[in-house]
């Protein structure tokens, strides 16, 4: 039912794991280089095939489970129950995540059961490089009336409204904490200070007034935010076009990606329509011991 990892397997489990998403192949392949892969075990029969891998980090363990199609088969989870029992046995006061492809429901499903508490369900999203994708952006240039700059001291309160602003919608439907940046005021501006000096963050500016700010890591487009009156107005298309631009032209990666959360329909369908096609679906889970529970 299941084997170990053999070196030919490589490219397979990349595949699979990038059915999760890249930090999932990222965590993996970095353990496999270093030595802190504790399990890679491969199913792989004419129904499915399938990936469960455990790694150590230096305060955490990760499982990650990705399969071509739901799991039916009590047995193939009883394996990935089997291997999570053993790490909550020895974790000591390591954190433990579960990555799931989130194609595979009947196994994120199971492990709620389990102290498991969901952190985040999305998509992961890359930008197709196609000639008419990269027309596009190629001659890219910035409306009159629109410009882009770094992060400024004296509008450092601005930014962390913008993004309160931004995703509180988002964050209620996602039943989750609202206005997160002004409660952490101080450690936000600094995140954002700091993304500043790696050059990656930037405000968008229309007329003197601020619409949007981006953040990028990497290959990453890690956050785009613009205020919510300013939305439908084609502002979003101008810092899509300019993140592009600088990450596949000015600094030469030859992919980008950025991920969006489950309930966020609407911006799910502005990144299609703007090129860029879905690669991964996650869910990411962390191992919270309640009281009054048992572990497995």
């Amino acid at each position: 039912m299941y084997r170990k990892m053999k070196k030919d397997d490589f490219a397979l489990v990349n595949d699979m794991l990038g059915r999760i998403n890249s930090s999932a192949k990222k965590i993996f392949n970095n353990a496999y280089e270093n030595g802190n892969l504790i399990s890679c075990l491969m199913h792989d029969n004419k129904n499915n095939r399938g990936v469960f891998a455990i790694v150590e980090g230096p305060d955490y363990y990760v499982l990650q489970v990705s399969f071509e199609k739901d799991i039916t088969n009590c047995k193939v989870i009883e394996v990935i129950h089997n291997g999570l029992d053993k790490i909550i046995k020895r974790k000591g006061s390591k954190d433990i995540f579960l990555n799931i492809n989130g194609y595979n429901p009947s196994i994120i499903n199971y492990f709620r059961n389990y102290n498991f508490t969901q952190d985040s369900l999305g998509f992961e999203y890359f930008f197709s490089t196609s000639l008419e994708n990269l027309d596009s952006i190629s001659n890219f240039k910035v409306e009159e009336g629109l410009t882009f700059k770094g992060f400024e001291e004296e509008n450092a309160e601005n930014y962390i409204e913008l993004l309160d602003d931004a995703f509180r919608q988002l964050d209620i439907a996602c039943n989750e904490e609202q206005d997160r940046f002004s409660k952490s005021v101080e450690k936000s501006i600094s995140w954002l200070r700091q993304v500043d000096e790696e050059e990656n963050f930037g405000a968008f500016w229309h007329n003197g007034d601020l619409v949007g700010v981006y953040v990028l890591q990497d290959n990453c487009i890690h956050t785009i935010a613009v205020y919510p009156e300013y939305e439908g107005k084609g502002y979003g298309s101008q810092m899509i076009k300019y993140c592009l631009n600088r990450l596949i032209f000015a600094r030469r990666y030859k992919e980008v990606y950025l991920q969006v959360l489950f309930q966020n329909k609407r911006v799910q369908k502005f990144y299609i329509n703007r090129g860029f096609q879905v690669r991964g679906f996650y869910s990411e889970n962390t191992y919270v011991l309640k009281k009054g529970t048992s572990v497995i």
